[in-house]
Order: structure tokens, then sequence, then C-alpha cells
């Protein structure tokens, strides 16, 4: 009786063994992927929407206008209260979405663009408006922002921050 394996019985099981990993290492690499990228547009579709409630509770409180502005080269959000003693509430993305996603119109924004700076929008008050001529403009209808991958190939989540008469909501996107 012998004890213990063959040379040829180790190196044959060593080569199943790196042949195994060799299929499955792309596959864990795109998980991974996958997983760091629904972590960033879970976090940015939340923290945007904070935000936003931030921004709605702070226009009824301190009872003044908040200004929205975007800044795209950093993707940072901003409300800037008309009231010079109070604080601007500001939003910047987490530091690896640029390289993972990217943020673009709402399908359901109809008219209306968030990321436009050709329009300037409100909270006055708890509500969402735009300049009106003779003052301002409930916004009524849906809009919002897209979160998305940069990569498809990853199959990753979509996510929206949906603006309706001023509440903001969390959505998931469906094709």
């Amino acid at each position: 009786m012998r004890s213990g394996f063959t040379l040829i019985e180790t190196l044959i099981a060593l080569t199943i063994i790196a042949l195994i990993a060799a299929i499955s290492v792309p596959y864990l690499y795109i998980a991974v992927k996958r997983i760091q990228t629904n972590s960033i547009i879970e976090s940015t579709t939340l923290g945007l929407r904070q935000f936003f409630v931030d921004a709605r509770v702070n226009s009824i409180v301190e009872n003044t206008k908040y200004t929205f502005s975007y800044e795209e080269s950093n993707h940072s959000f901003t409300f800037t209260p008309s009231d010079g003693d109070l604080s601007a509430i500001t939003y910047t993305v987490p530091g690896d979405f640029e390289k993972v996603a990217q943020i673009e119109k709402s399908p359901q924004s109809g008219t209306y663009d968030l990321t436009s700076e050709d329009e300037e929008y409100y909270f006055f008050k708890g509500l969402f408006v735009t300049d009106d001529p003779v003052g301002y403009k409930l916004i009524t209808e849906s809009f919002g922002i897209k979160i998305k991958a940069k990569d498809s190939n990853i199959n990753a989540i979509e996510r929206s921050v949906i603006l309706t008469k001023g509440l903001a909501v969390a959505t998931e996107v469906t094709s």
C-alpha cells in the first residue's frame, strides 16, 4: 500500500483548479464592478433625494426662496437662499462617481431639465417653482434626474430622483 499522491495526480488536480480559476475570474471581476457601481448609484440617488427634501423643508421653515443650480464639472447640486444670512444646501456626488456612473435627464422629465442652465428653479414655501412673467409658476408635472452606469455591459441598476410638485421620490428605472 502506498500513502500520499503521485506527482501526476497532484499536477492533474492543480490543472483542474487553475482551469476553474481562469474561467471564473472574469465573472468575479464583473460581479465586483456591478456591486461597486450599484452602491455608488444608490448612494447618489439617496443623497440627491435627501438634498431636495432638505431644500424643501428649509424653504418652509426659513420662509425664503432657495435657487437651484447644478455644476456639471464636479456634479455639484446647490440650493442658494435669497437671504444671505442662511447657508446654502449643497450635494456633491461621491468621489468614484465619475468613473462608473453618469447623470442625465430623466425620462419622466417632460419639458423640464434640472441639469439645464437655461431655466432657473426654486423652492419657495415648500413648492418647486420656476419664473413666470407674473411671479412664480408652480411646476406640477413630474421631472427629475436619472443616474445610470457608464458601462452598460455590467447590467447595473438605474435610478431616478423624481420631483412631483416639490416632493422628491427615488425610483428604479425600468426599461
